[in-house]
């Protein structure tokens, strides 16, 4: 409930994004208690925010909503992640994600990396995930219906 009423008090832009990497690591999630085999980890994509600005603007958009979502967020108690004003824009895409071995987790870390350097050639100014313009995101989503 508090989260919501943060957020209804914020009014943004979209937001292009730039894939950066996807990596491993953090926090685990699935119970390794044996320590046996590859620890579990979490999946996550770092992206960049293109900054804009406004005419006559020293801070981006982005920037003046960090500042805004921050102080919404401080005015109904804050929560976990949002305790430090310095952490890196990202997706998180999977948690407590358990590799049958490290060989397969680096091939699979090589392989989605291969995807990340396709969208930013596709890509190479940023795109606003769901758009419906020509540089949509996830590529060929573009004005097509999902229903």
């Amino acid at each position: 409930e508090q989260v919501y009423s943060a957020m209804d008090s914020l009014s943004f832009p979209p937001f292009s994004i730039f894939p950066e990497y996807v990596k491993g690591g953090g926090g685990g999630h699935s119970g390794d208690g044996d320590d046996k085999g590859v620890p579990s980890g979490d999946v996550t994509l770092i992206v960049s925010v293109v900054d804009t600005y406004e005419d006559g603007e020293s801070y981006s958009t982005y920037e003046e909503f960090l500042d805004d979502l921050f102080d919404a967020m401080d005015a109904v108690g804050g929560g976990p992640c949002m305790d430090d004003h310095d952490t890196d824009p990202h997706v998180s895409m999977a948690r407590g994600v358990k590799f049958k071995s490290s060989y397969h987790q680096q091939q699979y870390f090589y392989k989605v990396n291969l995807e990340v350097a396709v969208w930013q050639a596709m890509y190479p100014k940023g795109v606003v995930i769901g758009s419906k313009g020509y540089a949509s995101f996830p590529p060929d989503t573009g004005s097509k219906n999902k229903m």
